[in-house]
This record gives C-alpha cells, sequence and structure tokens, in this order.
C-alpha cells in the first residue's frame, strides 16, 4: 500500500513537471496569442492538449501490458469464482 501511494505521488509530480515545463516553454507563444485576441480559454487549452496527448499515448501503451500482466497473475491462484 506504502508503495502504491508513493508510485502514484511520483507520477503525479511528474506529470506537474511536464505541464509546468511545457507552459514554460510556449510563455512566448501565449503571449504573441494574447496580443492578437485570442480569449482566455483559447490559451488555457493550449498547454493541457500537448500534455493529453503524451498521457493518451501512454495509456495506449500501458493498458494492454497491465492486461495481460494481470491474466497471467490471476491464472497463478488456485480457486477461480
Amino acid at each position: 500500500m506504502l508503495f502504491s501511494i508513493l508510485a502514484n505521488f511520483i507520477a503525479a509530480i511528474d506529470l506537474f513537471g511536464m505541464g509546468s515545463q511545457m507552459a514554460l516553454q510556449k510563455l512566448k507563444e501565449i503571449g504573441i496569442r494574447k496580443v492578437l485576441g485570442a480569449s482566455d480559454l483559447q490559451t488555457l487549452l493550449l498547454i493541457p492538449k500537448n500534455l493529453l496527448s503524451l498521457v493518451g499515448i501512454a495509456g495506449i501503451i500501458a493498458i494492454p501490458m497491465v492486461y495481460f500482466a494481470a491474466q497471467y497473475w490471476l491464472e497463478t491462484y488456485q480457486y477461480c469464482t
């Protein structure tokens, strides 16, 4: 339980760091868009779109691996319901 909480905490810190890094890299682009008349919603959606695409790719890779690993792990139980 402790290691699960620790792993989730590390993953959350990593996602926060990736979002912060993307925001710093796109600071000039956001400023230019605001000067040219972009709305607040358009500028706010600029960063999560890139971050969510990376999370989606990671999910596409991880979900089948977890499924097959869980199936293998559950087959080792002596009793099935």
